[in-house]
């Protein structure tokens, strides 16, 4: 990895260099999104899109997220988590920043690493809700995707990753209870966490240099013949929707000339009256019944599910 210097005692500095630097490259809250956004990781509501990180890369719009209380907390904790991490395990970290040498687009700035370079320690100050998700030894996926990140930052490819260690490390300062995972269950195993990082790292690399091309090309992740595609579904749309307001119009037209009759024809179309009941909902009716039914005995008659997609317009100024 090529070591970067910037100062301070802090994986986020926050100094104008700083944030230079990043926006110069793919960090690890940005491989987040990516991830989410291939489908690698269901990421949860506050991660972006890849368009906007597109935007953000390509200077159409300021990525900086005003921080909030979460973020200050986060920030403020840092260094308390760093020293407890420091005495409980007998490790010596500290920030870093650092570039692939390969792929120097990939870059990471790290709550903590050893002097070897060889220990990584991701720290997070999270809700209580989530520490205690910790405690039991669990490690959401999008952070998964963020080690993996940062593993293939310091370490260059998931074949060097051996007899290396990561730490997911999160602390709830307001009880001073801090929980280190170094490892999880696999298979009814327990095996290093690093491990568990090998898969992810490997698509992380395709999906990160994919998505950097685009920005260097200056072309929306999407791809060219996606926007081709979806520019004439919007044209397509938008006739639709001129011949549906002249269709509801017409029908109007002749709801009202059918006034009280149940039936009339000419003109190429016969127009009836009909009376349909509302559906009967079923749940409701078994729970009335059976109300102590359990909802997996309920579940055990729901037939298969199937595929849909939605469409959505939105505005070139949207997050």
């Amino acid at each position: 990895m090529k070591a970067i210097s910037f100062g301070g005692n802090s994986g986020s500095p926050q100094t104008a260099a700083w944030h230079a630097w990043r926006q110069m490259g793919i960090g690890g809250s940005d491989s987040i999104i990516l991830a989410a956004d291939e489908g690698l990781v269901k990421a949860p509501a506050w991660v972006k899109t890849s368009k906007w990180l597109w935007e953000v890369k390509t200077g159409r719009r300021s990525g900086e997220i005003p921080a909030n209380f979460a973020m200050k907390r986060g920030t403020e904790s840092e260094g308390l988590a760093r020293e407890m991490f420091i005495r409980k395990t007998g490790i010596f970290i500290t920030p870093m920043f650092g570039e692939n040498e390969k792929h120097p687009f990939i870059r990471s700035s790290f709550d903590g690493v050893d002097f070897c370079q060889e220990v990584i320690a991701e720290i997070k100050v999270p809700s209580l809700e989530n520490h205690l998700i910790a405690k039991g030894g669990h490690v959401p996926e999008y952070y998964l995707v963020q080690m993996a990140h940062q593993a293939v930052t310091l370490w260059e490819h998931p074949d060097l990753f051996d007899g290396k260690q990561v730490n997911y490390v999160s602390l709830h300062p307001e009880t001073n209870d801090l929980v280190i995972i170094d490892k999880v269950s696999s298979g009814g195993f327990e095996i290093p966490l690093i491990s568990c990082l090998k898969p992810l790292a490997e698509r992380i690399i395709g999906i990160e240099s994919i998505f950097w091309n685009s920005v260097k090309s200056d072309t929306l992740p999407c791809g060219t013949e996606w926007v081709v595609a979806a520019n004439e579904y919007l044209a397509a749309e938008k006739e639709m929707d001129v011949w549906k307001q002249k269709g509801d119009l017409a029908k109007s037209r002749l709801i009202e000339l059918l006034g009280e009759k149940t039936r009339e024809v000419g003109g190429g179309i016969t127009m009836s009256r009909v009376a349909k009941a509302g559906s009967v909902d079923y749940k409701a009716l078994i729970k009335a019944h059976l109300p102590d039914l359990p909802e997996e005995e309920i579940e055990k008659f729901r037939k298969s599910g199937s595929e849909s997609f939605a469409i959505r317009k939105y505005d070139e100024i949207e997050a």
